[in-house]
């Protein structure tokens, strides 16, 4: 049809030959890559599917979508004729309407930890589920000063568009954008009783690198004046590895040689933070851990 035009073209229909054939292959990923957006869009952006089946062709925010786009939109409201069941927005809205209502089957105290991110529609459930349920959220913030900073200025839309000025530490400039969404997304009764449990106020920060480094992250500025670098200061470094392979090989070296050098030292005291686990595991786990193999590299007893 002619609204679908272009996602014809990208998978093929307007091709002959191997090219053809070659875009027809792509019509499941196409297909998976397209669920997960109108899932994302149910989530995080309900309006926009309430918009679609609506025949308003916008954004969610009341503009309009680009041309380009609109084939997403005539597709939800082609997929909600064909599928029998009730769109996302509607089933959300009778589960938030129920829970206002009479709670859920849950324990009086319900505690989420750790969300850096939250959807639209987990806090519209949280929301709900606190008119029955004491609700706790432990969120992770590395700056009181920041959340202080940003709790006049909340929006109630999570919008990349939406950013504040670029002042404070560059790292929380950049790392903390989905936590500054997260305060801009809260209702003003989720967060009207805020208690800071800062436990590494009391904590000495040693005269290095990366004491200065926590200590200008909590207090959300770069305070360099009056600092000099110890020549033996180690307590960040960075390594410069050509691959995945080759940052194991380094990290195995750099963990035996910090054994090594402080006895006091123990793997239980070790955190390897790893972005992307999946890539990484079969290469760390033929380097660390085949003590059991025989004799072999020292990291294999890790």
């Amino acid at each position: 049809q002619p609204w679908c035009a272009r996602l014809a073209a990208h998978l093929g229909y307007t091709y002959s030959g191997a090219d053809a054939e070659l875009r027809l292959g792509r019509r499941h990923s196409v297909a998976r890559r397209i669920a997960g957006l109108f899932a994302s869009y149910a989530a995080q952006r309900p309006q926009l599917l309430i918009d679609w089946e609506a025949g308003r062709d916008t954004d969610g925010l009341g503009a309009p979508i680009s041309a380009d786009l609109i084939w997403q939109a005539e597709l939800w409201r082609a997929l909600l004729d064909r599928v029998p069941a009730d769109p996302p927005p509607a089933r959300q809205a009778r589960t938030v309407a129920r829970l206002r209502q009479a709670g859920g089957d849950l324990p009086p105290r319900v505690s989420v930890f750790g969300p850096t991110r939250l959807s639209v529609t987990d806090v519209e459930i949280l929301d709900a589920l606190a008119c029955h349920h004491d609700v706790h959220l432990w969120i992770p913030h590395p700056s009181d000063a920041m959340w202080c900073a940003h709790s006049g200025a909340r929006t109630g839309v999570p919008r990349r568009l939406v950013d504040p000025p670029e002042r404070g530490h560059p790292l929380l400039i950049t790392l903390g954008r989905d936590l500054r969404e997260l305060q801009h997304l809260l209702p003003d009764n989720m967060i009207s009783d805020v208690i800071v449990d800062d436990i590494a106020a009391p904590v000495y920060r040693p005269d290095t690198l990366l004491g200065w480094l926590q200590s200008d992250l909590s207090a959300n500025a770069v305070r360099p004046a009056g600092r000099r670098l110890a020549a033996q200061d180690r307590s960040v470094q960075v390594h410069s590895c050509h691959g995945p392979a080759r940052q194991i090989d380094v990290l195995r070296d750099v963990l035996l040689a910090a054994l090594a050098d402080d006895p006091t030292l123990e793997p239980r005291d070790i955190l390897v933070m790893c972005p992307d686990i999946d890539t990484y595991a079969p290469l760390i786990a033929a380097g660390f851990g085949l003590g059991d193999a025989g004799d072999g590299h020292p990291a294999h007893r890790l």
